[in-house]
């Protein structure tokens, strides 16, 4: 290209790089896909498990745009994680309050012993 007086820049060199090396793997997987032996790729398609085509999750925005997607999937996980520790802190006031009843039970458990106690003492005098 010296002779023709055509400049190539850094950068268009490097995306004719990048292209021709992209054929050049295209090529190579094309030799690969002419050598294969179809036979062995029938017999190991009936070793792989029926795939059924997954749902795809609805959007969550109307535009649909990945940022846009992140954004509302983030404000998602923001309310999640306040659910979870507003759940965790509801759990922590059901623990407390068990602890109360379980020392509730221990002084009524207590408090039915001394009435059998005094019931027998009065009982026995």
């Amino acid at each position: 290209m010296d002779q023709s007086g055509i400049v190539i820049t850094s950068d268009v060199g490097d995306i004719i790089a990048e292209r021709a090396e992209l054929w050049r793997t295209y090529d190579e997987a094309q030799q690969h896909f002419g050598k294969m032996d179809f036979k062995e790729l029938d017999r190991l398609a009936t070793e792989v498990l029926a795939a059924v085509p997954a749902d795809l999750p609805p959007k969550l925005t109307d535009e649909g745009t990945p940022s846009s997607e992140v954004a509302a999937a983030l404000h998602k996980f923001q309310e999640e994680l306040a659910r979870m520790a507003e759940a965790r802190g509801d759990i922590a006031n059901y623990r407390v309050e068990i602890k109360k009843v379980e020392s509730q039970r221990l002084m009524v458990v207590i408090g039915a012993i001394f009435g059998i106690l005094f019931l027998l003492f009065m009982m026995m005098s």
